[in-house]
């Protein structure tokens, strides 16, 4: 099927089960009361009962293979869940069957082969219906749900009756049906609703009751938003059939587009009798971006919530302790400095963290309003980024539009911030402006190539989307969705024989892909991304005590995420660079070199740990160290300039001396690397070449008092 602007269908009084596959352009399907993007590679399961509409994109075309359950009131429907899911999907075997199926009934329509095709299809569609892991507490979680939907759900019991955290519950949720828990709850409260509705005649305060609500206006209100009818409209307007688009539309896209459609003579829509289903959950969807708020209690004394020496045998219980100290931490730096932007930030940081993104925005917003005297750790154009991320994530293109541009005003060299606009702005279907935005902030990242091809893709411009297609793909030989691009792009040129190259390289990365993604399943431990959050936490709450002449609050913060976690290298470079301000060598040398345990690979960590050594008077360690440097960073100029710098202070090896500060100042001909330079002139008696060095970095930095003494030195020798 292909459709094209202004088609439009509702299904507001549906009995029938839909499930959509798209495999080409983009269209728009209504998601838990919310417009969502449906393109290339995913597909929809559009239950009965709910308010299904769906809506072509103005300037693109829509392709997309559908199936329709019609199936007897008493018969399970292809999944226990209610709401429409989003999540990617291979439509090719789909389509195909259908195609097989068209072409049979077309021909000798066999009632044998006929069945084989119906057969084959149910089976595709069931890959997406059935859970993505036979995960039994979660399973059994629902049904308990589902049996006493008027109790009182909340985040907290629905972790605790399926045994696990809050944030783990939560992640879960995502993983296997598309949205939190909380968002579940009422989903699975909105179904049984309309149900009742339909099938009793029972007033709406009862039916409301029933299902959770003790003021039927609050019921009114979500059952509107959900299902599209208010509950005696939908009671009234419900008639029995296929459910597609009635005469009577629901009050909610009253006065929308009207419909079009242009049928494809490749392409048939089929209708299947439902087979039986057994228990099954949705596949993961999309990743919603809104999550039930985390409890808020009062702001308490004291620096944890939990000491640190947790004994626990069940990990769920220190998953909660965690959480709860994270909180208290974030609460008593708020508490503490209720006017400061930087606490008001670290806030919503935290929220986030928690799953509250509606405090983190509150927070966020906070942050972005309150004024400073003093320097900021986070300024407001980190706060409007993370708003107009949070806004992207709740698909409010025109919200996230706006805070992103706002962040780019106030601070525009973060490449981040434009790929972000640029997505945005691809998203609301400004392919031309997104590509500016890209542009502008000179993004090339394999992402941003990415999202060029897809905007130009959009725009008809083939070549050029092949052309950063290919981009992406030499900065990321593995970047499955690149090769994606490439296929339909070269399949729109024509090149079938290339087509069929990048469809098979695809194939190949997915299957890969899938594959880790179980064993990363398999591995998840939720108690350990608990103790990294945990960490980060006193981290960034650290360093605003540091800002505000508290380091001593900030060092037992910074010991605390140490220890929760023992890889979490920010800890310790705060660390490190508090004891070095103190005289501490000593033991600002212990966490740098916990930091190259951790990062063995990071060349900075080494960076510090040579002049550590240095500072203790430990020449041979340093020297060894700063080797390392230049060894994993050989591009980069601060290796060369303080293994050049030891050198001159140690009267060690001029020569080599000579070539180390030349070739700082090759990879960075910045001041102070033409000031060493300078130096290790003199030591192997080359006056001209010293004073020409030392008149270079005057001239890049002519008030520095440092610089001017030694050229008037230079200038007295002889």
């Amino acid at each position: 099927m292909e459709a094209v602007s202004p088609y439009e269908i509702v299904r507001g009084n549906q009995t029938s089960t839909y499930f959509l596959a798209c495999y080409g352009g983009r269209g728009r399907v209504l998601i838990d009361g919310r417009w969502r993007d449906c393109r290339a590679g995913m597909a929809c399961l559009l239950p009965a009962h709910i308010l299904n509409a769906l809506r072509a994109v103005p300037k693109v075309k829509w392709e997309f293979c559908w199936v329709c359950y019609v199936q007897p009131p008493d018969q399970r429907p292809i999944s226990d869940s209610a709401s429409p899911v989003l999540a990617r999907y291979d439509h090719v075997p789909l389509q195909s069957a259908i195609l097989g199926l068209m072409h049979e009934c077309q021909s000798r329509a066999a009632p044998a082969t006929i069945q084989r095709w119906v057969e084959l299809i149910q089976e595709y569609v069931l890959r997406f219906a059935q859970p993505a892991t036979q995960d039994r507490r979660l399973l059994n979680l629902w049904e308990r749900v589902t049996a006493q939907l008027g109790g009182d759900w909340t985040l907290a019991r629905l972790a605790r009756e399926a045994g696990y955290s809050r944030e783990h519950l939560r992640r879960l949720c995502h993983l296997e049906i598309g949205r939190s828990p909380m968002h579940q709850v009422i989903y699975l409260r909105m179904r049984r609703a309309a149900e009742l509705l339909a099938a009793t005649k029972e007033k709406v305060e009862t039916i409301a009751r029933e299902v959770g609500y003790e003021n039927p206006f609050v019921f009114s209100k979500a059952f509107h938003k959900w299902v599209g009818w208010r509950p005696s409209d939908y009671r009234g307007n419900r008639c029995v059939g296929t459910g597609l688009a009635s005469r009577e539309r629901p009050p909610a896209l009253a006065g929308d587009r009207p419909r079009h459609l242009r049928l494809s003579a490749a392409l048939l829509a089929c209708t299947l009798a439902a087979f039986p289903a057994g228990e099954r959950l949705l596949l993961p969807g999309n990743l919603d971006a809104e999550s039930p708020a985390v409890a808020r209690a009062a702001a308490t004394p004291g620096l944890s919530g939990a000491p640190s020496n947790l004994s626990f045998t069940d990990a769920g219980q220190q998953d909660r302790a965690l959480r709860e100290e994270q909180l208290n931490a974030a609460r008593q730096l708020y508490v503490e400095s209720p006017r400061n932007a930087d606490a008001a930030y670290v806030a919503g940081f935290v929220s986030n963290e928690q799953g509250d993104s509606a405090a983190a925005i509150r927070y966020w917003e906070e942050a972005v309003r309150l004024e400073s005297d003093g320097v900021r750790l986070y300024d407001r154009a980190d706060a409007c980024y993370h708003l107009g991320y949070a806004s992207l994530l709740r698909e409010d293109y025109e919200q996230a539009v706006s805070f992103l541009r706002e962040s780019i005003r106030l601070n525009p060299r973060r490449p981040e911030t434009h790929f972000r606009l640029a997505h945005a702005l691809f998203l609301e279907g400004k392919m031309e402006e997104s590509l500016r935005v890209l542009d502008d902030g000179k993004v090339e990242t394999p992402l941003a190539y990415r999202l060029r091809g897809q905007a130009n893709q959009q725009l008809g411009k083939l070549e050029e989307a092949r052309r950063n297609y290919e981009r992406a793909v030499r900065l990321n030989p593995d970047f499955a969705e690149a090769y994606y691009g490439l296929a339909t792009t070269c399949t729109r040129l024509g090149e079938t024989a290339k087509a069929d190259e990048y469809r098979q390289k695809f194939d190949a990365l997915k299957s890969e892909g899938q594959a880790m993604g179980r064993q990363a399943r398999t591995d998840f431990n939720p108690l350990a991304i608990t103790r990294r959050s945990l960490a980060q936490t006193h981290t960034e709450v650290g360093r605003v005590y540091v800002a505000q002449g508290q380091p001593q609050k900030a060092e037992r913060l910074f010991l605390r995420a140490a220890e929760v976690d023992p890889d979490h290298t920010a800890c310790r470079f705060q660390l490190v660079m508090l004891y070095q301000q103190t005289q501490r060598n000593q033991e600002a040398l212990r966490y740098c070199q916990e930091m190259v345990r951790a990062e063995p690979r990071n060349a900075f960590h080494y960076l510090g740990m040579g002049n550590l050594h240095l500072r203790l008077k430990q020449g041979t360690e340093a020297e060894a160290a700063l080797k390392k440097v230049i060894e994993l960073a050989p591009e980069r100029a601060e290796g060369y300039f303080a293994l050049a710098q030891m050198y001159v202070q140690a009267n060690l090896h001029p020569a080599e001396a000579l070539q180390l500060a030349q070739r700082a100042v090759t990879l960075a001909p910045s001041p102070v690397n033409y000031y060493v330079l300078s130096q290790v002139c003199s030591k192997n008696g080359d006056l001209p070449a010293a004073r020409s060095a030392i008149e270079k970095a005057c001239e890049l930095d002519p008030r520095n008092p440092q610089y001017q003494q030694w050229r008037a030195s230079l200038r007295t020798k002889q």
